[in-house]
């Protein structure tokens, strides 16, 4: 079994303590321990919640805490960041495939390293070079 506390209204994942459930008589005061603990870092108490969970109740609470569900968002993000790089890098190659770059304008340079620097990941969502 496992110790957790939660913040209330945002099911985000304050504190998680493994074991500890071998003794009957210290169940209580070890959910204790994460009360106090969320108390000390600023949370109010009537905004936590500490309780028991097996690893399965555990796994579903890491589901739906808010930092699991932004990063699984930034990964989708920067997955089709990605594909829409690959997709531009693509376009700009076939556009100017078979020129050498000395003989390209310098407007078509510059198209070919947004694309690359797009690609690289060298830009931020603005498109300005990081």
């Amino acid at each position: 079994m496992n110790r957790l506390c939660i913040h209330k209204a945002t099911k985000k994942i304050i504190e998680m303590q493994s074991g500890g459930d071998g003794l009957p008589d210290l169940m209580e005061s070890r959910l204790n321990i994460l009360k106090l603990n969320a108390i000390n870092a600023g949370y109010k108490e009537s905004d936590i919640e500490v309780k028991w969970v097996t690893d399965a109740e555990y796994a579903e609470a890491i589901e739906q805490d808010p930092v699991t569900i932004a990063s699984k968002q930034k990964a989708q993000l920067d997955q089709q960041k990605k594909a829409d790089a690959d997709l531009e890098i693509s376009s700009v190659r076939t556009k100017h495939k078979g020129k050498k770059i000395a003989g390209m304008k310098s407007s078509e340079l510059a198209e070919l390293v947004g694309a690359m620097a797009i690609s690289m990941g060298w830009t931020n969502s603005s498109g300005e070079v990081e």
